[in-house]
Formats: C-alpha cells, structure tokens, sequence
C-alpha cells in the first residue's frame, strides 16, 4: 500500500509539472526521486570503508577523493559505486581514473547525486530521474546531467510482459534495477541500500556511460544512423539548444516512410528533423505519461499514450523501441515509425495521369487502329466520305 500511495503522489505530481508550459529539469526532477529511511550518520563507515565490505573499494576510494576527498563522499548522499574489476567504457576516462590521480572528473560526479535515492524510489511505476553532481556534461539551462531508471517499465527485468494493470498494482522487489545514461546504455545494481556516514551507496556492475553530444550519439546508435546523417545535414543546430527531446526514427522507420527517395536537400532534412525534436523541454521516460502533448519545432504537435503492453507510445502508432537515450543536451528515444512527413517529401506516383496535348497533334492514325477495322473498316469509310465530297485529309 506505501508504494501505491507513492505511485498515485508520483503520477500527481507529473502531471502537475506537465501542465506547466515548460519546466527547468532540476524542478521536475525533484518530483520524481524520494527520499530514503537510511539517514546519514557519523557512525557508520565512510564511502570507502562500506564499499569495500561490499566489494567495491577498488572504485569506493576513487570515488571519495573525485568528489572532493574528506571522510565521506564530499556531498554525495547517494553513490553508485561499481564493483571491483570494473571498467570505464571510455578508454580516456579510465586511464585517467587508473592512474590514481585525485580530483574532480566528470565520471565520478555523473555516478554521485546530492539527493538520498533509494532503491523502492527506482523501482517507481515509470522510473525515476536522478540528479547527480555532474555539470561538465551537461547543457540544460543550468541543471546538472541525470540518469535514469525504468522503473515498472523495464523490459529488461520482465520476460514476460505484464498486462498495465498488473504493473500499476504492484512494484516487483526482487526484479534488478536498471539503470540508464549516455547511448542509452544500461548497469544493474548487485546490491543495493548501503549505509554511509553521508548517505547511501548501491554497488552496481559497471560504469555510467558519459552523455555525449547529439550528433555523437545517433552516430553512435547503429540503428538511428539515416536520421543522423538528416541531423548532419540539415540547417539546424539542436546539438547546441539547451534541454532538447529527439523522437528519432530508426533506419527501418524512415525506409518504410521515404522508400528508395532517401536522399534529401538541406531544405527537406530540416524540415523532417524539425518534425521529431522538441526544444525547451525535456521529456525522459518517467515524465512520458498518457494525454501528455508536446509541440515540434517545425511539425504538429504530438500526443503521448500507452499501449495494451505498457509500452509508450507517440501519435497512437509509433512506438518507443529504445527509450532514454542521455545525450549532453536532453535526451534521444528510437521510435518505429516516422511521425511527419514534409509535403516536399512525398513520392510522386509512378504512372502519372494521362493529359491531353491538343488538337494540333492529333492524327487519323490515333483512331484507325490495327487488325481488321485498320485494315479493311477504315479504308472503306475513307472512301465512302471522299465519294460524298468530303475535303478532309485523312492519312492511310
């Protein structure tokens, strides 16, 4: 019963942020995290101590001196920590955090948030937005970067999907916790709710991906490559627009809508980019509820529901495949379908209408045919008028 009375305050207060016509990230955000039972104490171990009783202190003392060093995480009430072994997925970043080099790094700060957020606060029915202390990366009018949970929308903790109902009834406490950030790459949680004598710590089993710009993003998403390359193109700047939500078609969508007229002019590319981004707002997954209306920079408005299945969907037809895609500046989700065409974008047909080209090209040959009437019927009608004084012309 705590967690439905969570989920019904959760889903108020969104829709309460929504009906705002815009919203700094950072005031939406307070709405979407909790806060924990676990308070933090100067009895209990520090950063490092705990996360090495949890397997993680390989990271625990890194991560401590990255976010300003003392006895405990300098600030940081919440940490995600990964367990011993683990490796950056930048190449740069984990040489830098190999060579034990003290200091801040955008990596430590990306996996440190000021708020205390717990796991039942990440398990939320549409997940949760979590603000962390890492403003280096990020363009959102002055918020700091987030990740994200799925919450009771995590495909990759069901396989079997729940009906919505069944969903929205309960929250799964044994499912793994899944967290998503740059390239809308994902780490579980191995355990979670640790104390700290500055808040909690969750031991997961890698690093955070570190949000990249827009045009590095799709470029780096195999599956969004032909909107990409629209997004290099076209006569935008959207990589430089704080707070910015991208509904990306994915290869498959733009060849099912365009066909082989793949190639566009700078004018067209503008047009169908426009059509998918939205500016000054930034709609992650938990802010993706059902009536919520969004305006496109260059196209309609576009209207968000929930399909039979809990998956979301965009104008009823199209489908989020891949949500939460966290770039510097917002964040990208892969849909199915394209959303609006540009008239200029349409396929002409393939037989065009016959049109009448006047009676100065027109011949007695367009009518005398072939076979039997061409070869015996005209001849004897030719005649026939030439007898009654006819001064018509025909041509045999």
């Amino acid at each position: 019963m705590k967690n439905l009375v969570f989920l019904l305050a959760l889903t108020a207060s969104l829709r309460t942020a929504f009906g705002q016509s815009a919203g700094t990230v950072s005031s939406i955000i307070s709405k979407t995290t909790s806060s924990s039972s676990v308070k933090p104490s100067s009895t209990l171990p520090s950063l490092p101590d705990a996360a090495a009783n949890h397997g993680a202190g390989q990271w625990g003392d890194k991560f401590n001196q990255g976010a300003g060093g003392g006895e405990n995480s300098g600030g940081a009430q919440t940490a995600w920590i990964p367990t011993d072994g683990s490796t950056p997925p930048d190449e740069a970043v984990a040489k830098f955090l190999m060579a034990r080099q003290a200091g801040l790094s955008s990596q430590y700060l990306y996996q440190l948030s000021p708020n205390l957020v717990d796991s039942a606060a990440l398990r939320g029915f549409t997940g949760s937005l979590v603000p962390t202390l890492d403003t280096q990366d990020a363009n959102l009018g002055g918020s700091a970067q987030v990740f994200l949970s799925h919450g009771e929308r995590d495909t990759l903790s069901t396989t079997t999907r729940r009906s919505l109902h069944e969903r929205s009834l309960c929250t799964n406490a044994t499912a793994p916790i899944h967290l998503f950030s740059g390239l809308g790459n994902s780490v579980t949680i191995l355990q979670a709710d640790i104390p700290f004598d500055g808040g909690i710590l969750h031991v997961t089993d890698g690093f955070f991906t570190l949000p990249k710009s827009l045009p590095d993003s799709l470029s780096l998403t195999p599956e969004a490559a032909t909107f990409g390359s629209y997004l290099n193109s076209s006569n935008t700047s959207f990589d430089a627009t704080p707070a910015a939500t991208v509904f990306a078609p994915n290869n498959a969508a733009v060849l099912a809508a365009l066909s082989t007229n793949q190639t566009l002019t700078a004018d067209q590319a503008t047009a169908l980019v426009g059509a998918h981004v939205v500016t000054g707002y930034v709609a992650y997954s938990p802010l993706l509820i059902s009536g919520t209306t969004l305006k496109t920079v260059s196209g309609p408005s576009i209207t968000i529901g929930t399909g039979s299945d809990g998956s979301i969907l965009v104008n009823g037809k199209s489908k989020i495949v891949k949500a939460d895609i966290v770039i510097t500046n917002g964040v990208v989700h892969l849909i199915d379908k394209v959303l609006f065409t540009p008239p200029s974008l349409t396929t002409p047909s393939a037989t065009p209408p016959p049109q009448f080209t006047g009676a100065a090209s027109w011949s007695p040959h367009d009518i005398r045919g072939t076979g039997w009437f061409g070869g015996i019927v005209w001849p004897v009608f030719v005649a026939a008028m030439i007898a009654l004084g006819g001064n018509m012309v025909f041509g045999i």
